[in-house]
């Protein structure tokens, strides 16, 4: 296993930890992760396994539940941290990383961790940092064009991590932080449901 200097806190849960020490915590395990992929000249990689990583969580029905539930028992919940490593194809030192998270009772805090993992890389380079889900094609081409003309809007430099999602079915997202513009057929393909499902709809 990759060693990851981050400082073990004992048993207690996440209702004992306070605002300020949660905040220094998740400094510590942001820095180290970091740490590692300087080391091994992933940067960009183990950036790209952690925003798929934020993206993973953020589809779990109740996701306040689980991580709650994985936080208070840890290790035996060891299996979810497996396969959620498999489906998304996670580099063995991001796993790990993930692994200690369980072991330490602190996975309830994950995605705070990758929200505070994509600000660090992002401001270390000075530039906005978009990151782009798309269903089918994605080309150098139209990363190029994107990353042109959303550096015009923002006057800024801008870095665009590409990844595939066939469950978009067409189109795009394009994400910065928190803020999502979806521009797929599954959105719209919801939006349409919901229109038709809706009060004012008239058969």
């Amino acid at each position: 296993m990759c060693y990851i200097p981050v400082e073990e806190y004992g048993e207690e849960t996440l209702s004992d930890v306070g605002f300020v020490i949660e905040n220094a915590v998740i400094n510590r395990y942001v820095k180290s992760l970091h740490g590692v992929s300087l080391q091994n000249n992933k940067e960009n990689e183990y950036l790209k396994q952690i925003v798929s990583v934020d993206d993973f969580i953020k589809k779990i029905p109740n996701n306040e539940k689980v991580l709650k539930r994985l936080t208070l028992l840890a290790y035996r919940e060891v299996s979810f941290i497996e396969n959620m490593i498999g489906e998304l194809k996670l580099s063995k030192e991001v796993g790990n990383f993930l692994k200690l998270l369980l072991k330490n009772k602190r996975f309830g805090l994950i995605s705070d961790v990758c929200k505070s993992y994509i600000s660090f890389v992002e401001s270390r380079h000075g530039k906005k940092t978009f990151y782009i889900t798309y269903a089918k094609h994605f080309s150098n081409e139209d990363e190029n064009k994107l990353k042109q003309e959303l550096g015009t809007i923002f006057q800024c430099d801008v870095e665009c991590i590409a990844r595939k999602d066939s469950s978009l079915i067409d189109g795009i997202q394009i994400r910065y932080r928190s803020k999502v513009l979806d521009y797929s057929l599954k959105s719209k393909l919801v939006r349409l449901e919901s229109a038709i499902k809706g009060d004012n709809y008239e058969h």
